[in-house]
């Protein structure tokens, strides 16, 4: 292989890394608010939002603590296994398939550089593949292997992660953990269509990345399945985790990883793994954003619910007055 298709490849992943740290920047706007005191003394929230992640410009709410000024995290996320969480996978899902249709023009923009990259890919993939498979040891099939395996028994992290938050009364992580699951499977429903739909040749049968069966083949390639649900789970840890630096840089470096194992066990072509990773990417981080933006309702409506007990007297009659507003 000439040096042409490598430094090929080093600039399109250069740009894949600017394109999901600008995404990163952007979205944690949505949750760097600012706080406007009211004369009810409540605090209007202003959110700057030019990736058009979230839909609403203000809400309202009460602070006991009195602080105005930028905050991180309004609420925290009170996310359990109940009906109304399984009930989430289908409104949610639902919420993403018409995403693009509220997308303004940074957002389609971003779509653009996005297709650009995997369209650049996948003209080299058959270059990073023989790179890849050249360059491939008992070494790195070794630190593949335990990544896979790693990858393959996140559920049971989760659920290890999950029983903490539940039973240490830790709210954020019994709701990252369970976000994280629904990050996954949804991005792997998500992977599986597409897959179903596109029926592209793994590497490890046909040298040609261009070999398309379509509807009917029964082991495709794109997208890849492993690479989705890692960005996904990754996207929600390192938002809700995002005050501490190393997190979002761990997260995203393991599913980096799990990316790089599915390329050096010759399982996806390159560009398979990108689009599986944006699939997965955005998957969490929408998620993030609709249980959010759900608690902030939820906490908005509960402040406006009133219940009054008033004393009243007419004429010889006198006793308690009920009132509930809502």
């Amino acid at each position: 292989m000439n040096d042409v298709p490598l430094k090929r490849i080093v600039w399109i992943f250069l740009f894949l890394l600017i394109s999901l740290n600008c995404h990163a920047e952007e979205f944690e706007s949505q949750y760097e608010l600012a706080l406007v005191p009211q004369q009810s003394g409540q605090y209007a929230v202003k959110n700057h939002d030019p990736l058009h992640l979230s839909t609403d410009d203000s809400l309202q709410f009460d602070l006991n603590d009195g602080n105005d000024g930028i905050i991180k995290h309004p609420t925290d996320l009170n996310v359990d296994i109940n009906k109304h969480y399984f009930k989430n996978y289908f409104f949610d899902t639902g919420k993403i398939i018409r995403e693009p249709f509220r997308w303004d023009s940074t957002a389609k923009k971003y779509f653009l550089l996005e297709t650009g990259l995997a369209l650049a890919l996948y003209s080299s993939d058959e270059h990073i593949a023989t790179y890849t498979q050249k360059h491939r040891t008992d070494s790195t099939n070794n630190f593949s292997s335990d990544v896979r395996s790693a990858a393959d028994n996140a559920i049971y992290a989760l659920g290890a992660w999950y029983l903490y938050g539940k039973f240490g009364h830790d709210t954020r992580a019994r709701s990252t953990a369970l976000l994280s699951l629904e990050g996954a499977l949804i991005s792997g429903f998500f992977t599986s269509t597409v897959k179903i739909i596109s029926g592209r040749k793994r590497p490890n049968i046909t040298s040609d990345s261009s070999d398309w069966r379509g509807w009917g083949y029964t082991d495709s390639a794109f997208t890849s399945g492993h690479s989705s649900s890692a960005w996904a789970v990754a996207s929600v840890i390192s938002h809700e985790y995002h005050e501490h630096r190393w997190v979002p840089f761990a997260a995203y470096t393991s599913a980096a990883l799990v990316s790089w194992s599915r390329l050096n066990d010759n399982k996806h072509w390159a560009s398979d793994v990108f689009v599986g990773g944006l699939i997965g990417y955005y998957t969490g981080k929408l998620l993030v954003r609709y249980h959010h933006e759900e608690y902030l309702h939820e906490t908005q409506s509960s402040q406006h619910s009133q219940l009054e007990l008033m004393p009243f007297a007419t004429g010889d009659a006198m006793g308690l007055s009920l009132h509930f507003s809502f």
